[in-house]
């Protein structure tokens, strides 16, 4: 049972257990604030498209035909031309932790336990999945590129390495417009630090990297993403519109999971299950996504950053 104050119920360890949904709301709120990397560079597919724990999709070709077209004498034969689409395919991945909330903590509603073992439940899911998002962008980038000097240097010419990037893309005639920018923590670092690229900033903005300590969008990008499951020394472009997808297969209603998806989260699957012989309940996250690069020309991989 609850337990009451005179602002209202207040949340207990034993009501939190007994509504899943509660905990899962919570494990995404929790996510969002940390903000998957992989749901922000791949666009969200439907459960439909990974029915049967997998997802058939084609990788894309050049936008022309495999000829060129010729000037035609009178009554001459059109040549003919083809072009080849590749069916790939997909499988969906299983992705989760638990841990256990034992039955002392209950008896002595110790939710910052509880809270914690949320956090950090959160924190491996987000980081884990994210690790593969990039391991999917580094093994199917079509373009690669080397910066002229390391971002960390005192002679780092990033405006002039973003502008090449994002004109390599556009230079595959595709219509790739590239719109995100990933790089580790420490590159954000040197991103700030660097003086050019930081007196070219807007300072009358109350968003500004001076107010916030991140780095603000430049060049036409909508979102440098930051994260640590990048190796420091790369960077990726991409054009998070085309690049690829994520679709997520949600579990059957046989099989006890909650689910929260406010508009704009991608939710973590919540169940929490009893486990007699060690006298604890056991919380578990989960996830059955599966992700593909779809257009290997709308990423561009920066190496020597």
């Amino acid at each position: 049972m609850p337990s009451y104050s005179t602002g209202g119920p207040t949340l207990t360890v034993q009501r939190l257990l007994r509504q899943p949904q509660l905990l899962s709301r919570r494990l995404t709120s929790l996510a969002a604030k940390r903000l998957f990397v992989a749901d922000r560079i791949f666009m969200a597919g439907s459960p439909e498209s990974v029915a049967g724990g997998s997802a058939q999709y084609q990788r894309s070709e050049s936008i022309f035909l495999d000829r060129d077209p010729r000037e035609l004498a009178e009554r001459a034969e059109f040549p003919r031309a083809s072009w080849d689409e590749a069916i790939m395919t997909e499988a969906v991945k299983k992705y989760g932790l638990e841990f256990p909330v034992t039955d002392e903590a209950i008896r002595r509603n110790q939710i910052d336990v509880v809270q914690r073992g949320l956090i950090k439940l959160t924190n491996s899911i987000v980081k884990f999945l994210d690790t593969q998002a990039v391991a999917t962008l580094s093994s199917t980038a079509g373009l690669t590129t080397a910066v002229t000097n390391p971002w960390t240097g005192g002679s780092a010419t990033i405006i002039d390495d973003l502008v090449d990037a994002i004109g390599s893309i556009e230079d595959v005639e595709e219509g790739y417009m590239p719109d995100t920018l990933i790089v580790h923590p420490s590159r954000e670092q040197a991103m700030l630090k660097d003086a050019t690229l930081r007196d070219s900033l807007p300072r009358e903005m109350q968003d500004n990297p001076l107010n916030t300590g991140r780095m603000w969008p430049i060049l036409g990008l909508s979102q440098i993403l930051v994260t640590s499951a990048i190796e420091a020394d790369e960077a990726y472009l991409l054009d998070s519109s085309m690049a690829g997808t994520i679709a997520d297969e949600a579990p059957g209603s046989h099989e006890g999971y909650s689910a929260y998806s406010p508009e704009g989260a991608r939710s973590i699957q919540t169940k929490v299950y009893r486990e007699e012989y060690h006298s604890t309940h056991i919380v578990r996250g989960a996830r059955w996504a599966a992700m593909w690069v779809a257009e290997p020309n709308a990423v561009l991989k920066l190496t020597n950053v």
